[in-house]
């Protein structure tokens, strides 16, 4: 959580850079660039299945929708299942990848109510006296 607030505090002290993508107006090339990165990413990770037929991934969000570029920013949101449609937990993946040297962001810390949303959870659900 702190370091999400330590990002937030960042990319408003650069906004005003006009080659920050998070500028009033970001440099064009920039979001065609990471749109179309993510568009490819989408696209590849939605292709992949077990040999059992079931997917790989569960990609949160409407990056398949036709309005994706207008809707969805460049960060995709995704579990990586098991052949039986269980998630992987965050932390084994989080430790495979360190190990195997790749850096991923794992869990769910910087936007828990968008993680809460997609996993069905209410507010009412969630609190405990």
């Amino acid at each position: 959580m702190y370091v999400c607030q330590y990002v937030h505090a960042a990319l408003c002290h650069v906004k005003a850079h006009p080659h920050c993508p998070h500028h009033p107006t970001p440099h064009p090339p920039t979001q065609a660039h990471v749109r179309s990165l993510t568009a490819w990413t989408y696209t590849q990770l939605h292709a992949l299945y077990h040999s059992n037929g079931a997917p790989v991934v569960q990609i949160f969000g409407r990056h398949g929708a036709p309005d994706a570029a207008h809707t969805q920013g460049g960060i995709l949101n995704f579990e990586l299942l098991q052949p039986d449609g269980v998630p992987f937990s965050y932390r084994e993946i989080q430790e495979a990848s360190a190990a195997a040297g790749f850096h991923l962001r794992t869990g769910s810390e910087c936007n828990p109510g968008a993680c809460y949303s997609y996993l069905g959870l209410t507010e009412a659900g969630m609190c405990v006296e």
